[in-house]
């Protein structure tokens, strides 16, 4: 089994920077999570920093057009501005295609590719993409349209900025195929992007992982628990609190799950022959 947490993936693959200034944060946040997995004795071979991927992800977007899953578009405010939304939201809050692009010839959009700036898009899929969740069991867009996208917001999502970087949702899928990633547990936060990477996996053709969508970390306020609500390095948990590497893993791996057993006092390799993936879907409220 190889688990990805969506959170931890998010900090690890880092940010596609320019600037020295960017590229110094990014390296001192990698520095600190290294530092923080060994004074966990949190083992983890699997490393992605996704702007050394960049052609890959380009090489995988250029096998989406060539099955006509995807499109190029040109539209003026694809070229020049980045997608700044909440990764967890897809579809049309990405901002659609307003001059049909995917309407032109496979042909002429080879020819105008040489010359201009594009983005590249996913098409509609042609049926609505279902999924078994861990928590939720079978999960589809129809059957739960108050939560969770249409086929319809799910089509025309950037995948590929004008830049020729990838968005979170293209590179994630790429990255979890490639190492081969078997579970994703992430907040139920993430649910309406699934849709949009089930769908990617039957674009590609590829096997999609298990999903577990489990309930929230929240303050006394039932609000999403962040890193702005307090001290949340190791090392200041230690040095200003006295709380030890050993029990703050404890702590953690307790959340979210229902503990079989009746000590809750174990160490790590205690807790990895007793962990499972039976998740609750109520929110955990931290006080």
């Amino acid at each position: 089994m190889k688990v990805r947490c969506d959170a931890e993936y998010r900090f690890m693959i880092g940010p596609h920077t320019d600037s020295q200034k960017d590229q110094k944060s990014v390296a001192s946040t990698s520095r600190t999570i290294r530092y923080e997995r060994t004074e966990c004795s949190l083992i983890h071979t699997l490393t992605c920093i996704q702007s050394a991927r960049t052609k890959l992800y380009q090489q995988y977007a250029d096998q989406l057009l060539s099955s006509g899953a995807a499109y190029r578009c040109f539209c003026d405010t694809t070229q020049s501005q980045p997608v700044q939304v909440d990764m967890s939201q897809i579809g049309i809050s990405a901002g659609g295609c307003h001059s049909d692009c995917q309407s032109i010839p496979a042909a002429d959009s080879e020819v105008r590719a040489e010359k201009e700036q594009f983005a590249v898009r996913f098409g509609k899929p042609s049926s609505n993409p279902i999924w078994n969740d861990l928590v939720y069991g079978k999960v589809s867009p129809d059957a739960s349209k108050k939560n969770l996208p249409q086929r319809g917001s799910i089509a025309d999502v950037i995948l590929l900025k004008g830049d020729g970087t990838p968005t979170y949702h293209l590179a994630n899928v790429i990255d979890d195929h490639t190492m081969e990633i078997t579970h994703v547990i992430r907040g139920t936060e993430w649910m309406p992007s699934t849709a949009l990477h089930v769908a990617l996996y039957e674009a590609f053709g590829w096997t999609p992982p298990e999903f577990a969508h489990v309930g929230l970390l929240t303050d006394e306020q039932q609000n999403k628990l962040s890193k702005r609500n307090f001290d949340t390095d190791i090392g200041t948990l230690r040095d200003k609190y006295g709380i030890l590497s050993e029990s703050l893993v404890n702590f953690l791996a307790l959340l979210g799950w229902r503990n079989p057993q009746r000590n809750d006092t174990m160490n790590l390799e205690e807790l990895t022959k007793t962990v499972s993936t039976v998740f609750g879907k109520a929110k955990t409220k931290l006080t």
